[in-house]
């Protein structure tokens, strides 16, 4: 038989335990909390530090992806050992202001393909001659740091144009033309039909459009980043034009110069038309790495952070 005192005791150990898990649920919880509030604010005493730190990683490990990707000799292997190295020295230089930092590698994407010319003095025609050709195949989702660096535009051969072509919705198109401009070279977007948006930059030997970071010449072409659609949406390149696209080329010879891009897993080279090798003068496509995910840890007497970043450099938002 259970006396009076014996349940009363039982009744208040209950308690406690209770009391202990909503204690302890409630510190998971403001946890996470303050691990998703960090990232978005810089008004917690010693945030703006990991932040800062976290962009310096971001940083550090694109340049390495873009390195391992530019060279057939290195993989996915020299990428997780690069980051290790980092995060060592990086490590290092944190803990002189009583900081303590570490950089893993979680994941990585494979499975993508870089497209390039790095030449620059031979045209954007494929390697057959083609001046309209194709350099994938319809089922293209995602493209990443995509640049062309243009050394001659020839006004007398017309005006280049770069196509994100929707075979699925009749012809719908997302379009980048390239022209030169009483020696100015000016690019020009439009979206479907829509109305035409450019922009015009000084041109000095070499023009830099970055297609996706949405610069001519480094500095921001609205016409590459903000032209915006009937509903509102920033049309960057494929946007708005359906799930999935083909990327062409055409008056190809009326530009001399380089290019580089990374398509993402869904989508194909059109081999057929490119080589298969970096090391070659004409374009060529290869395999690729489009994405890593690192684990950041930044840790001081204020501020513990924890998170996951993904890199995926040149990666235009969804």
């Amino acid at each position: 038989m259970v006396h009076l005192d014996d349940r009363s005791q039982v009744i208040l150990v209950a308690a406690f335990l209770l009391a202990v898990s909503f204690v302890v649920l409630a510190l998971v919880v403001n946890s996470a909390i303050f691990a998703e509030n960090i990232a978005t604010r810089d008004d917690v005493a010693g945030s703006h530090d990991a932040l800062e730190y976290r962009a310096e990683v971001q940083q550090s490990v694109g340049a390495v992806l873009t390195a391992v990707n530019h060279n057939d000799t290195l993989g996915e292997t020299t990428l997780e050992e690069t980051v290790a190295t980092l995060s060592a020295e990086g490590a290092i230089l944190q803990s002189t202001q009583g900081r303590l930092v570490n950089v893993s590698v979680d994941s990585v994407e494979t499975g993508a393909t870089r497209i390039a010319q790095t030449n620059a003095s031979r045209n954007f025609t494929s390697i057959g001659g083609d001046q309209a050709w194709n350099l994938t195949d319809d089922s293209v989702e995602s493209v990443r740091n995509l640049r062309l660096n243009i050394t001659d535009p020839d006004a007398a051969a017309g005006s280049f144009s770069l196509v994100a072509n929707d075979t699925d919705t009749g012809g719908a198109d997302w379009r980048l033309q390239v022209s030169e401009n009483s020696g100015d070279i000016e690019v020009t977007v439009s979206v479907d039909g829509g109305p035409d948006r450019a922009c015009v930059r000084p041109h000095d030997n070499a023009t830099v459009i970055d297609v996706t970071g949405g610069t001519v010449g480094g500095t921001p072409c609205l016409a590459l980043g903000q032209l915006q659609s009937d509903a509102g949406t920033t049309q960057w390149i494929g946007a708005d034009i359906g799930s999935s696209f083909r990327l062409e080329l055409e008056e190809a010879d009326a530009v001399t110069g380089q290019y580089s891009m990374v398509l993402g897993t869904a989508g194909s080279p059109k081999t057929s038309a490119l080589q298969t090798s970096q090391q070659s003068d004409e374009p060529f496509a290869v395999a690729a790495i489009y994405s890593v995910t690192v684990n950041y840890a930044f840790y001081t007497p204020a501020v513990g952070y924890e998170t996951a970043v993904r890199v995926a450099p040149g990666e235009v938002p969804a």
